[in-house]
């Protein structure tokens, strides 16, 4: 067994007694997707009294991190002294065009005995994160997912063995700071909805902000070689 599948066992063992939905995101969700990136560590995404639970219970090290201008979790803490570092994310928000994001997805696949985003959502996630190498890994995804339309489209349908979709009406959804909410009234389906119009809103300006500075890159670059 790899380091990297003998840490997405300890992770699923670790989280076997989770009271809320978990979500694997960062590199190691992009890996599970079939992507071909490096793993040095194991982001999972959780609700807050899950992190404390883990916490309280990890046998090795915990190193809790502060918050930082771009990223906030509720708690942070890294977990030393599992074959790969496990790197706990719980309530997370992120900062984008001034505004802070909270990352509650709404799609949830099992692959083996761990949980991540759908590929099109992890893909929006690595877009909002914006960092150099988020973007490599969006963009990965995209190639993924354009490869397997075309196969779908070819080949009439597609088929994997080892993933499983829950609908997210069935994903219990908790909320990114303070208690954990499990009711699915029309106040969290609308604060779901809210939360998804933010993300997308935000992935949205972030790609015109992109293209515009592309746009402005070749225009000096043709005034450079005018």
């Amino acid at each position: 067994m790899s380091p990297l599948a003998a840490a997405l066992d300890e992770v699923a063992t670790t989280l076997r007694g989770a009271r809320d939905p978990w979500w694997v995101i960062g590199s190691a969700a992009a890996w599970l997707h079939r992507a071909a990136t490096s793993v040095a560590d194991i982001d999972v995404l959780l609700s807050p009294r899950d992190a404390h639970d883990v916490i309280a219970a990890w046998r090795g090290n915990v190193v809790i991190g502060a918050p930082g201008e771009r990223f906030r979790s509720c708690p942070f803490a890294r977990l030393e002294g599992a074959t790969l570092p496990i790197e706990l994310k719980a309530g997370l928000r992120v900062c984008s065009a001034g505004e802070w994001i909270a990352v509650r997805p709404v799609t949830r696949q099992s692959v083996g005995s761990v949980h991540v985003p759908q590929l099109s959502e992890l893909e929006a996630m690595f877009d909002l994160f914006g960092r150099p190498k988020d973007r490599v890994r969006a963009d990965l995804l995209r190639d993924l997912a354009a490869r397997s339309s075309a196969s779908s489209s070819r080949d009439g349908e597609t088929f994997s063995s080892n993933i499983n979709t829950m609908p997210a009406a069935d994903i219990s959804p908790f909320s990114p700071y303070g208690s954990v909410s499990v009711d699915h009234g029309a106040d969290d389906r609308a604060a779901d909805a809210t939360n998804r119009r933010a993300l997308l809103d935000a992935l949205a300006r972030r790609r015109r902000d992109t293209g515009a500075a592309r746009a402005a890159d070749r225009r000096a670059a043709q005034r450079r070689t005018g």
